[in-house]
């Protein structure tokens, strides 16, 4: 099974059960070859969007929060954005809710760019094959103990 159909099923299987709820959104557009939306409830750290495109419009911003959250009881009372004129006038204009200062924003990408990078190096010094180290340590091919304290 694929894992974009694993999701599709576990997200119609979880909104059936699921109870009304308001929620905060950080929204931000990434540049890795070409520019993706990125959209994550922070409570939960739940991503409910992660998309490519060519464009940076608000409406097409709005296009795909509003296919990312389809069929989900939710209700998006906040935003956590930068200052890019699309996704500024998505929020303010085309969701009307509040946006939180792009200081937030920065403080939560630095956040998530500091757990992907715990996450990609632990993942690391496990997969590397024996006596392939990526760091110095005495038995090659285990997690060192300053990167198994992260976890």
């Amino acid at each position: 099974m694929r894992l974009d159909s694993f999701f599709d099923i576990e997200k119609e299987r979880l909104s059936a059960v699921m109870l009304q709820k308001e929620i905060t959104v950080c929204q931000d557009e990434t540049f890795h070859p070409e520019t993706c939306r990125v959209a994550i409830e922070p409570d939960s750290n739940f991503i409910l969007l992660e998309k490519y495109t060519n464009s940076r419009k608000a409406s097409e911003w709005t296009e795909s929060m509003e296919e990312a959250t389809q069929g989900l009881l939710i209700t998006v009372v906040q935003s956590t954005i930068d200052e890019g004129k699309g996704i500024l006038h998505h929020v303010k204009s085309d969701l009307g809710v509040l946006r939180s200062t792009p200081w937030v924003a920065i403080t939560f990408l630095f956040s998530v760019l500091f757990w992907s990078f715990k996450y990609f190096v632990t993942g690391l010094s496990v997969i590397a094959p024996h006596g392939m180290s990526f760091f110095t340590c005495d038995n090659p091919g285990t997690i060192p103990p300053h990167v198994s304290d992260w976890a």
